[in-house]
């Protein structure tokens, strides 16, 4: 990579900024790099998976359970929806683009699951969800757009957009 397009976030230690909203992302608006997204998204699924696991392991009868999912739904809704719409953003996407394809996903993995593995209807939303986690995978490791857009100022490239102007 040229010196001109060299990124200003580093890989190895992180900014003060993101240290100070590790666990602060319910802004829907802005944009955040590749790496800021994934440290926090990894970050989601180890909490995630202690809160889980320690649910799990005590509840003893399907509400108890039921309501340990939906905590789980509820923290991802309130923590993972809003960085991955930052994440959008930052590549240049709209964020609605980002909830359409988790409503869509969802969809299809609850018929995926709650239909007979071998009928058309369950084989199709199956499919459909690891398209669709495609389509996302690729998105969200999309490098930012090196201008500013609609949605903010570039956060990677701050230098380079101040030399254009």
């Amino acid at each position: 990579m040229d010196p001109l397009h060299s990124p200003t976030v580093t890989l190895v230690e992180p900014t003060k900024k993101e240290k100070s909203t590790l666990f602060k992302p319910s802004l829907y608006g802005g944009r955040m790099t590749r790496k800021q997204y994934w440290v926090r998204y990894f970050t989601f699924i180890m909490i995630g998976r202690i809160i889980c696991n320690s649910f799990i392991e005590t509840a003893f009868d399907l509400t108890e359970f039921i309501v340990s999912v939906i905590l789980l739904l509820l923290f991802e809704i309130f923590y993972t929806l809003p960085i991955t719409i930052k994440r959008y953003h930052d590549a240049g996407y709209s964020g609605s683009l980002a909830v359409w394809l988790a409503v869509i996903s969802t969809i299809m993995l609850f018929l995926a699951i709650f239909t007979s593995p071998s009928s058309a209807v369950g084989v199709c939303s199956l499919l459909m969800c690891i398209i669709l986690g495609i389509v996302n995978l690729v998105i969200l490791c999309k490098d930012s757009e090196i201008d500013d857009n609609k949605y903010g100022p570039s956060t990677k490239y701050p230098d380079l957009v101040k030399k254009e102007q």
